[in-house]
């Protein structure tokens, strides 16, 4: 039984046919139940993933001109597309998509390729979670130019991650609480958060990562 024609090109050349590796029939049994139907169902991810991504990219770039093929970074694109292409969830592929259009648009490195580490390692709560403290961070700071601002409104401000933090299906405050801490030590393992009062606020790193996930704007390129 031969891969696909479909699949081929996500695999290595000399597993193009992988029950020739064994003659075994309790091996060939399993790959043909299980190893092929696997192969197919990601290679129908990936394909959808692609598309999906591509869709999300050009919208962003529509009325942005490409950059200089020569400023650009062909082998992080690749990665950028790979990856992008292979996650399911939306909020994340927005990311991967705006990595993708930041990296084919500006003229200047804003998308470097540890990104493509960094998003790599991010489930959909640290996602959410990154997002929601940059949100604060950018927030308090423009808080803080107005005269007349209160501890309250800081507060309600600073509170936000925590408090919006979605919850799953039947999961309790403090398992909804457990895990937003996991994610938050995810993202002082990245190194995208620091130590702050009166809430987290972003590295330096976060907050160049912070703007290379979001969709790039024609005044920026």
């Amino acid at each position: 039984m031969l891969i696909p024609p479909e699949l081929q090109r996500y695999l290595p050349d000399n597993l193009d046919d992988l029950t020739k590796l064994t003659h075994d029939p309790l091996i060939l049994s399993f790959i043909q139940r299980f190893v092929y139907p696997a192969l197919e169902s990601v290679a129908r991810s990936i394909e959808s993933g692609a598309k999906s991504l591509f869709s999300k990219t050009g919208k962003m770039v529509k009325d942005i001109p490409p950059a200089p093929p020569e400023s650009i970074n062909h082998k992080l694109v690749l990665d950028i597309i790979i990856e992008g292409s292979s996650t399911t969830n939306d909020s994340l592929q927005d990311m991967w998509a705006s990595l993708l259009a930041n990296a084919t648009t500006s003229n200047v490195p804003k998308v470097r390729p540890i990104f493509v580490s960094i998003l790599k390692q991010l489930n959909p709560d640290d996602a959410q979670l990154f997002t929601s403290i940059a949100s604060v961070y950018f927030e308090l700071r423009k808080l803080y130019t107005k005269p007349n601002w209160t501890a309250q409104q800081q507060k309600t401000i600073a509170d936000r991650p925590y408090r919006e933090f979605s919850a799953l299906p039947g999961e309790n405050e403090s398992e909804r609480m457990q895990r937003s801490a996991v994610g938050i030590q995810t993202l002082f393992a990245l190194e995208l958060v620091t130590s702050g009062s009166p809430a987290l606020e972003l590295s330096y790193l976060g907050v160049v990562f912070f703007h290379a996930c979001q969709p790039p704007k024609p005044t920026e390129v």
